[in-house]
């Protein structure tokens, strides 16, 4: 089997982010690079691929995304070289090094090259910008920088993998760092999130024009009280001696400051500050915010967001815009619709993190109550609320289930405790945590809450401590259950958090892969569908209207096969959701 590189040059890239295949290029082993047309590169790769060859890129669910829009014939063995781990990515190898080394740096191709080699390839070239320009101009004809340029990057591309594979370095945790044991699952997920990005979300114009309206006339009541607060000029620029005043006022002269001792006016102080008028501006901020930000990219008729395939939990980010941290104003996600004839079809994992919380715990210990509470079946918000009020759980379940506000608040409270108290919160940030979910207590009572935490949850003292032991020289470096992805430079917070949120993310990219792939190459109820939105903790597909129950069925079925590799030992739930509406 021999490795390639491979690079395309594409139009400038467009909303769907799968601008036109204008060449392709790639680099042997020895760094000999060739330049193809876009009718030879979709040959080449084919031949490639079907001689099983391995193909090496930089980001390269971009390039792939491009040549199966390019020539749908690459789509079955594209992903046939995805499933048997010959497709590889120098940008998600030098992520995961970066992780395991504790080291930092951008990932870029540039910045590698000059990085590892000293040479600078970067600079204000601007010729990527310009291949469309030589479009139906035969490539021998093409200037001869425009061909210098494309080669130039298959080929470092090709020895940027080759210096990545010859790192000898052994981590703080005693492992080497190559091989990258978790590598191949990143990038299949690399290119099912892009290829989520590329289908996209369908704008319902009408309802971008009510959500529209309706956040600019919030924040235009902003402008007007900052105005009769005495801090808006005229000219609309804020006097921000004035409204320091005012907080300091309001905080009793004794203001949250900044890191440089400034009195703090950021709106999560002044929503705290208890006075209405300041309440009523800080809640205008978020809606001028919408305006800027996601207001325009909804004039389009379909959004189409970046993700990051994966950041240092082990997580996916994403941007342009955040789809997996949408704006909680009401009418926002109402903005998007399933194209004619779809309907929208999602399912989310139960209390996911928990349950991996659980069986790390069972990994590292042997025992777990949270486990055993998990596998009897029980909810362990409403378990910790009767461990806390001393009462029967079936009756405080039923409680909640009845709608008994108190039970309701209660539980809402056991909620906040049980996802804040994993990652190390003290009793002071338990009291800030909760407040963000509308839950006030005082600090007395986060005390008896973290103790009464410890007491149902015994082994989380072990946990605890076990962060302790690792951090107590300095920064941790940590080895992840089945992935064997290592992280290091890690703080004690940072050794709690890591391995129940890098789990959970495994579980949920490899179940994100089996979907993909289904939707793409399978035969089966998901043939017609396709991923639209990937939310940490769910997958939602749009799916022919016909299809929706029994797409439904078996995206539950693929998402608990793919979590069940990385949480083998607790059952798992994922129970999906037919609307014709983003709605959750």
């Amino acid at each position: 089997m021999a490795y390639y590189s491979l690079d395309t040059e594409t139009y400038l890239i467009s909303g769907r982010l799968t601008p036109r295949l204008m060449c392709g290029q790639m680099a042997d082993e020895s760094g000999e690079a060739a330049l193809m047309d876009s009718a030879d590169t979709v040959n080449w790769v084919a031949s490639t691929l079907h001689e099983g060859h391995s193909l090496i890129g930089q980001n390269t669910a971009y390039d792939l995304g491009v040549l199966m829009v390019e020539a749908e014939s690459l789509i079955e063995p594209i992903f046939t070289a995805l499933s048997e781990g010959r497709i590889y990515d120098t940008m998600i190898r030098e992520i995961l090094i970066n992780n395991a080394t504790g080291q930092s740096g951008k990932v870029s191709l540039s910045a590698m090259v000059e990085r590892r080699y000293g040479v600078s390839i970067g600079g204000k070239d601007t010729t990527r910008l310009l291949f469309s320009s030589v479009d139906g101009v035969p490539i021998d004809e093409w200037p001869a920088h425009f061909k210098e340029y494309a080669t130039d990057d298959a080929a470092w591309t090709m020895r940027v993998y080759q210096h990545q594979a010859a790192d000898k370095t052994i981590t703080s945790a005693g492992q080497p760092v190559i091989p990258l044991l978790d590598e191949q699952a990143q990038v299949r997920a690399s290119v099912a999130l892009h290829l989520a990005a590329i289908w996209g979300m369908a704008v319902d114009p009408l309802r971008v024009v009510e959500f529209t309206q309706r956040v600019s006339e919030e924040a235009r009541a902003g402008v007007l009280k900052a105005s009769q607060l005495g801090f808006m000029r005229p000219t609309g620029t804020k006097n921000m001696k004035v409204l320091k005043d005012l907080v300091s006022r309001a905080y009793e002269g004794k203001p949250p400051t900044t890191a440089s001792g400034a009195v703090s006016t950021a709106r999560e102080v002044l929503e705290g500050s208890g006075d209405a008028d300041l309440i009523e501006y800080a809640e205008s901020l978020t809606a001028a915010k919408l305006l800027s930000t996601y207001v325009p990219i909804l004039q389009q008729a379909s959004v189409h967001p970046r993700y990051q395939p994966l950041v240092g939990t082990g997580r996916t980010a994403c941007r342009a815009p955040n789809m997996q941290n949408p704006p909680r104003q009401p009418g926002f996600r109402q903005c998007f619709r399933p194209r004619p004839g779809y309907k929208y079809v999602s399912a989310d994992y139960s209390q996911i993190e928990l349950l991996a919380l659980a069986q790390i715990n069972l990994w590292l210990f042997g025992s777990s109550k949270m486990a055993e509470t998990i596998k009897q079946g029980k909810d362990l918000h409403c378990k910790f609320v009767a461990d806390m009020q001393g009462r029967p759980y079936e009756e405080v379940y039923q409680a909640y289930r009845d709608g008994d506000p108190a039970t309701v608040k209660a539980r809402q409270t056991a909620k906040g405790v049980l996802y804040g108290l994993p990652g190390g919160l003290g009793s002071a940030a338990l009291v800030k945590y909760l407040k963000g979910s509308g839950v006030v207590i005082t600090e007395s009572e986060a005390d008896q809450l973290r103790v009464q935490y410890l007491r149902s949850w015994p082994e989380m003292d072990l946990y605890y401590k076990r962060a302790a032991e690792l951090t107590k020289y300095g920064d941790a470096t940590i080895i992840h259950h089945i992935s064997g992805r290592q992280r290091a430079g890690l703080t004690w917070c940072q050794v709690l958090n890591t391995p129940f949120q890098g789990l959970t993310a495994d579980g949920a990219k490899l179940a994100l892969w089996l979907v993909c792939r289904e939707t793409m190459v399978g035969s089966g109820i998901l043939k017609d569908s396709r991923v639209c939105l990937f939310l940490h903790d769910e997958i939602m597909l749009e799916v022919p209207e016909a299809d929706a129950e029994e797409a439904g069925a078996e995206l539950s079925r693929l998402m608990i096969k793919g979590m069940q590799q990385f949480i083998p030992d607790l059952p798992i739930k994922a129970e999906a959701q037919i609307t014709d509406e983003w709605s959750k």
